[in-house]
């Protein structure tokens, strides 16, 4: 008899102690989702604003020092107006015989100013200063596109650098709670309520997590001195929709008549001919007589040859003319393909916010369930759903990057210059059509439990059987929209707490 008071006194104080263990885990699950609780916000940004600017510093733009460049060799070729100046001079030591003048020449010196018109010369200059004029024009044609390029490369630097900075920090929060969380399970593991399974990977999941937060970190100090001002203002990447009617699909057609004179130019019929006048002094110091004597001229030469001239340039006009349409359709195909890769990426973007309501819903059910059975399972449950929380906010951070890398495109081939007039603050919401429910008495759950427990779903509208008053009347009190209903087939409450209870395995 006294030794089975003792076993029952020696288990009355094991299950006092097993429940005092069990309370102070529970405490410490609640502890842990409070504290990473408090951080975990969808980024949902209603009053998103665009602060990045579309202005280059001039230092930057290679396309400028080109147009510039362009436009002092068109003026050098036009003030060149054909002049060129020879001199020739020889002195014989030996008194040798110059078969040329027939004579003993000891000194002989010329000098020339020839007057080049042609080729090489004053029509040929003022063609290439034209050449050079109609490149500096086509160059300001492209200029938006140049600059739009080059804002590009600094705009990807830019939200990398943001992008990296939020990385960071949500990295941070998630390793500091993976610790906490490490040790709760430990202690789980400890007094045997969980496999040891779960601590190994969690434990992989926080190396995983240092090496990112490593790479990160490492990838923004790299970056840092190339960032611009506007990217120190902003903290966090907003989310934007694009406007449909701001994109243009049909690519802008440049003015391509520049190219087409400078075709033209290159191959007019007096390009080969070369005409020029010269006047010159000759000075002749020979042992028998010296000859003091100025002369004129006329220099005349062209190429005897048959050739394809306007063939060549109309077949040049017809090659420029199908370079410009396959620039255009490739740019076309361009637009679409990042218009709808930018729609894909919402579309998950739109995914990760239902993951992230059924999340919090099913956390909702689960401290309910919590204040109700007082198991250790529903902690260790939103444990680990807060855990998935987190990896939601990473899924969004890496899709904001890939929404801002088609952005960037789209903005460098369309002809809008305001970003302004491109964007819109992108909405997560939209109206959903809501599942019926029936909220009638039950014999294992109290009306408060019931109303607490829907009260954790959004996506239901509640139905009260007609004849139920008392139910009508709880509800009006609650200050609860319902309509009423004769069916019995639609699910209840009831069946849904069961449900519930049946998938979380309690």
């Amino acid at each position: 008899m006294k030794q089975i008071i003792i076993y029952c006194i020696c288990t009355f104080y094991i299950g006092i102690g097993q429940a005092q263990i069990l309370g102070d885990l529970l405490e410490k699950a609640d502890s842990l989702y409070e504290a990473a609780h408090v951080d975990l916000e969808f980024p949902k940004d209603t009053n998103a604003h665009f602060p990045f600017s579309t202005s280059i510093p001039k230092k930057y733009d290679a396309n400028y020092y080109q147009m510039q460049l362009k436009e002092l060799e068109a003026t050098q070729f036009k003030q060149d107006i054909g002049l060129a100046f020879k001199a020739s001079t020889n002195y014989n030591f030996r008194d040798a015989f110059d078969e040329e003048q027939n004579n003993f020449n000891r000194f002989r010196f010329r000098a020339e100013l020839e007057w080049h018109i042609l080729k090489n010369g004053f029509i040929h200059n003022r063609t290439k200063g034209q050449q050079k004029y109609n490149e500096a024009e086509n160059l300001k044609l492209q200029n938006r596109d140049a600059t739009k390029q080059l804002w590009r490369r600094q705009f990807r630097i830019d939200y990398s650098y943001i992008a990296n900075n939020e990385t960071i920090e949500l990295l941070t929060r998630f390793l500091n709670f993976e610790n906490a969380y490490f040790d709760f399970l430990n202690k789980l593991y400890t007094e045997k309520y969980i496999k040891r399974e779960q601590l190994i990977r969690v434990g992989n999941q926080i190396h995983i997590l240092k090496s990112q937060l490593e790479l990160v970190k490492q990838e923004n100090h790299i970056i840092k001195d190339s960032i611009s001002e506007n990217a120190l203002l902003k903290h966090k990447l907003s989310i934007f929709s694009i406007k449909a009617d701001s994109i243009s699909l049909s690519s802008e057609q440049y003015n391509n008549s520049f190219l087409q004179e400078n075709m033209q130019l290159q191959h007019r019929a007096i390009n080969d001919l070369s005409l020029s006048v010269y006047v010159n002094q000759n000075i002749n110091y020979a042992s028998t007589q010296s000859q003091y004597f100025p002369a004129v001229g006329i220099r005349f030469k062209a190429p005897i040859r048959f050739n394809k001239r306007q063939d060549i340039i109309k077949t040049k006009l017809q090659l420029l003319a199908a370079e410009e349409k396959n620039k255009n359709v490739g740019q076309y195909n361009t637009i679409i393909t990042h218009i709808n890769a930018y729609n894909e990426k919402l579309k998950d973007l739109q995914n990760q916010y239902k993951s992230w309501n059924i999340l919090e819903e099913r956390i909702r059910i689960l401290n309910l369930l919590k204040a109700e059975l007082n198991t250790y399972k529903t902690g260790l449950l939103i444990l680990e759903l807060t855990e998935e929380k987190f990896k939601v906010l990473e899924n969004i951070i890496q899709i904001k990057r890939q929404l801002y890398t088609s952005f960037s495109h789209l903005y460098q081939l369309c002809p809008q210059d305001n970003l302004q007039d491109m964007l819109l603050p992108y909405t997560f919401e939209k109206e959903v059509e809501r599942e019926a429910i029936l909220f009638t008495r039950s014999a294992h759950y109290t009306l408060d439990f019931q109303f607490e427990f829907i009260r954790t779903k959004a996506q239901f509208s509640i139905l009260v059987p007609t004849e139920d008053t008392g139910i009508q009347k709880y509800l009006k009190d609650k200050g609860v929209a319902y309509s009423m209903t004769t069916e019995k087939e639609i699910q209840t409450v009831s069946q849904l707490i069961s449900n519930e209870l049946q998938k979380l395995n309690i």
